[in-house]
């Protein structure tokens, strides 16, 4: 019985990690250049605009992959999840 229950906490805890994730990204806000992009073990690109890093691990970017630049344009609005890119 012991070994059902934790199988069921394990899965409440990766819940409130994406929840927890999800609502971080989606509380984002930014517009303007990037000045430095770097990627996890994961590929998951992490930008710097305006001398803030933001993790894009949950922001509609799949479009982007391997398109950011350093130098191009970025915007996101709060509340939602997709992200604009225009390129230099």
């Amino acid at each position: 019985m012991a070994k059902d229950c934790s199988f069921c906490y394990f899965f409440v805890g990766v819940f409130f990690l994406w929840a927890r994730g999800y609502l971080m990204t989606t509380n984002y806000s930014f517009n303007g250049a990037i000045e430095k992009i770097q990627y996890d073990d994961k590929h998951v690109p992490i930008i710097t605009v305006k001398g803030k890093e933001y993790n894009l691990a949950y922001c509609s970017w799949i479009n982007y992959k391997d398109k950011l630049a350093v130098g191009d344009s970025v915007r996101k609005v709060k509340d939602e999840k997709n992200m604009t890119l225009i390129k230099k």
